[in-house]
């Protein structure tokens, strides 16, 4: 591997960022489930870290509805799960791309280094039914700036189960 400049060193903290704060966001929803299913942690665990996360967030919706003591929180939870899903997709979409540091073809005219305008370039592939892939040029700033809206939205959900959803 080559050496990382300073702008190359950023952009993988900056997805580093993304990454940790999403695990932290997602071990936090896993407790919540816990909360409302009556759970404790141990048995909670055994049973959350097996489902994938838009699962987890369905299991949070259904048990709501179905628990009278949390049935009136299920239409805010239900909302919260779709801020939370946009989250992911961007979580996703950060984490999972094929990062370069520049586009182009062999021809060195072509080759379009955008670490020195503070550009990252990634590509977002995806092969559900047919390949589709997507170029996504960004800056370090930008995905810092995903980074800070999933700890706005942690700290956000974190109030919010504080003052409605007990521990249990």
């Amino acid at each position: 591997m080559h050496n990382l400049n300073h702008t190359q060193l950023k952009h993988h903290a900056a997805i580093g960022g993304v990454a940790l704060n999403w695990t932290h966001l997602e071990n936090f929803l896993q407790s919540v489930l816990w909360r409302i299913a009556g759970m404790d942690q141990r048995v909670g665990r055994c049973i959350t870290q097996h489902m994938p996360f838009r699962s987890l967030c369905d299991a949070i919706i259904t048990i709501a509805n179905e628990t009278d003591r949390f049935k009136h929180l299920a239409p805010e939870l239900k909302m919260l799960m779709s801020q939370c899903d946009a989250l992911r997709i961007k979580r996703n979409d950060t984490v999972h791309a094929l990062w370069a540091m520049f586009i182009g073809s062999s021809d060195a005219e072509a080759q379009v280094l955008n670490a020195g305008v503070g550009e990252v370039t990634g590509m977002l592939i995806k092969a559900r039914g047919s390949l589709n892939i997507k170029i996504n040029r960004t800056t370090v700033s930008a995905i810092d700036d995903i980074s800070e809206e999933i700890i706005d939205f942690s700290n956000r959900l974190g109030d919010f189960v504080e003052k409605y959803i007990p521990n249990v």
